[in-house]
């Protein structure tokens, strides 16, 4: 069972996750101030991280 939306059928797009996750922005600069090489990464981050236009 899934979640579905509007805009992909699958995914939510990055205005639906930023609205989910208002600190969003905040938390992927700590990511990249802790993380500078991005070894630590999972498909949320992928998808949605910086650069990405999801």
């Amino acid at each position: 069972m899934g979640v579905r939306t509007r805009r992909t059928g699958d995914h939510p797009g990055k205005e639906q996750l930023q609205r989910a996750y208002p600190a969003w922005d905040a938390a992927m600069r700590a990511k990249h101030r802790y993380d500078p090489h991005g070894v630590f990464r999972n498909e949320l981050y992928d998808r949605y991280g910086p650069g990405r236009n999801s």
